[in-house]
């Protein structure tokens, strides 16, 4: 894992693949499981309101599909 700041220097397949690590990483020594995903980029006000209604529904679906 590595901070923010420098994954997003990185292109966007380095970025998809250092977060698939990420539940493998957090797991080890946590010994729970986490979701992670990437969105799309927005920009202009309430852009945290949306992207928090995205994650949200996106955990939705995977607890629908029996992922947790």
């Amino acid at each position: 894992m590595e901070p923010v700041s420098q994954g997003l220097e990185r292109p966007a397949a380095d970025q998809q693949a250092i977060l698939a690590k990420a539940p493998v990483v957090i797991f080890r020594p946590l010994k729970f499981q986490v979701s992670a995903g990437i969105c799309i980029c927005r920009e202009g006000p309430g852009i945290l309101r949306q992207a928090m209604f995205d994650a949200e529904t996106a955990l939705s679906y995977r607890r629908y599909e029996g992922y947790g």
